[in-house]
């Protein structure tokens, strides 16, 4: 089996927040756990697996192997437009995390076409084929 190599990491923006902050900064805890609960969560596109660790005391790190990918949807809101983000919206066959959101990401459509391409290389190395049965 080949090396696994990091093919793109990243963070969501904080740029999404800034509504919610300008609104409540009158309360300032709740825009600091917002803070936290965005700066705390890191995304991981992996030659053979996609990561998406979240928490700010304790953390959960979700694993997908790549050959369980089986479709994705990019989603760009106005708020994120406005600041040139997206949304890759990932659905898996995994069991644990059938559905996976990567929120408030740069070039969503370049980050989808490298989950394509591990995708797709993931499969012949495995030798995974995709089924539906309808």
């Amino acid at each position: 089996m080949q090396e696994e190599k990091i093919i793109w990491e990243a963070k969501p923006s904080q740029r999404t927040n800034i509504v919610f902050y300008i609104f409540l900064f009158w309360t300032v805890i709740l825009p600091l756990i917002r803070f936290l609960q965005t700066w705390c969560t890191n995304y991981k596109l992996t030659s053979q697996r996609l990561y998406v660790k979240t928490g700010v005391f304790s953390q959960t790190i979700e694993q997908t192997e790549l050959y369980r990918i089986r479709d994705y949807t990019v989603k760009k809101p106005l708020k994120q437009r406005i600041f040139g983000l997206g949304t890759l919206e990932i659905i898996s066959s995994d069991k644990t995390q059938p559905n996976i959101h990567l929120t408030a990401i740069k070039d969503p459509e370049g980050v989808a076409d490298l989950l394509r391409e591990g995708v797709e290389l993931s499969r012949r190395a495995t030798q995974t084929r995709e089924v539906d049965f309808t």
